[in-house]
């Protein structure tokens, strides 16, 4: 049997208001704390055409090892970034119009959603909780396989349903369960953590600027994600679908690169189509795993556009 996948960068939750790396250069800019600091801005201007703002946090977490002095300016920048994703997650608590972009069965987001065996996301914000995983949304699609989504080896830290805004920007999960996913339920995994998550010891967890290997080798849970990541994309006659990923992650792309040989197809949605595997340094292996792909919004498409809709469903044709 075909194992169907996804994956979702930050240009999936763009779909909601969520911000590209781009914008998140922008809002870091006019940053108090950063204008606070011209070595920060400058050290932001110097990255924004290659690798953005997080090679300039990478830049700072490796000279700060070597430089204690610089310790706190690579705090400054950490606390200006997580309250981009706090802004960003009280925005989408307050969706205008909310998740759907079409009132129709058949058009639903949340309906090609549960299609998965598992959703894997590079994004540390809060949008698929608010809007899939979180309550009884998921039962809206009328899925008969999931009695809901979860995410292995994180506990809510409330009962479910009933966050107030409040409550979901200042919230904090507790990385402490079991990894495995609970039977029934669609598994849900975020590879880079998240900027509501919290370790056993109280640390944020939340992967973000240079080393990223590294600091998922250090998290058992987020060691675990990445297995299972490796481990369902080595199965035979796996297809991936990926939304919004802009293929920047060299431990991301090296995973799917290595799953060729296993037979790995995928299927890109993304403003770029197909052409955005060639950002990666596997190009060649990337561009003949491509079985297809999507240069529209989701927003766009799943607001009536039929034939794109069509397009992106000829994934589930196996």
């Amino acid at each position: 049997m075909t194992q169907l996948l996804l994956l979702v960068g930050a240009g999936f939750s763009h779909n909601w208001g969520g911000r590209l790396a781009s914008e998140v250069f922008n809002t870091l800019l006019g940053d108090a704390a950063v204008q606070g600091d011209s070595e920060i801005g400058a050290l932001l201007w110097r990255h924004q055409r290659v690798g953005g703002f997080e090679a300039a946090l990478a830049e700072l977490q490796r000279d700060a090892r070597s430089d204690p002095a610089l310790s706190a300016r690579k705090d400054v920048l950490e606390g200006a970034i997580r309250r981009v994703f706090e802004r960003m997650n009280a925005a989408f608590f307050n969706l205008e119009g909310g998740f759907e972009f079409h009132n129709h069965t058949g058009w639903l987001v949340r309906e090609l959603l549960v299609r998965f065996d598992a959703i894997f996301s590079l994004n540390q914000d809060l949008l698929l909780e608010r809007h899939y995983i979180d309550g009884d949304n998921i039962a809206l699609t009328g899925a008969r396989r999931w009695q809901g989504a979860a995410l292995p080896g994180v506990r809510w830290p409330m009962p479910r349903p009933g966050f107030l805004p409040g409550e979901w920007v200042n919230a904090r999960w507790r990385v402490d369960g079991p990894v495995e996913a609970p039977k029934h339920m669609q598994p849900v995994y975020k590879l880079h953590g998240s900027s509501a998550w919290i370790d056993a010891n109280g640390r944020d967890l939340l992967v973000l600027g240079g080393s990223k290997g590294d600091a998922i080798a250090g998290s058992e849970l987020l060691a675990a994600y990445s297995d299972e990541f490796e481990r369902r994309l080595a199965f035979p006659d796996t297809r991936l679908m990926i939304i919004g990923y802009g293929f920047g992650d060299a431990h991301i792309n090296a995973v799917m690169a290595a799953a060729a040989s296993r037979g790995l197809k995928i299927f890109i949605v993304d403003p770029a189509g197909a052409t955005i595997v060639d950002r990666a340094d596997e190009t060649e292996t990337l561009r003949r795993m491509v079985i297809g792909a999507s240069s529209r919004a989701l927003r766009e498409t799943f607001a009536g556009d039929v034939a794109e809709r069509d397009l992106i469903l000829s994934f589930f044709a196996v």
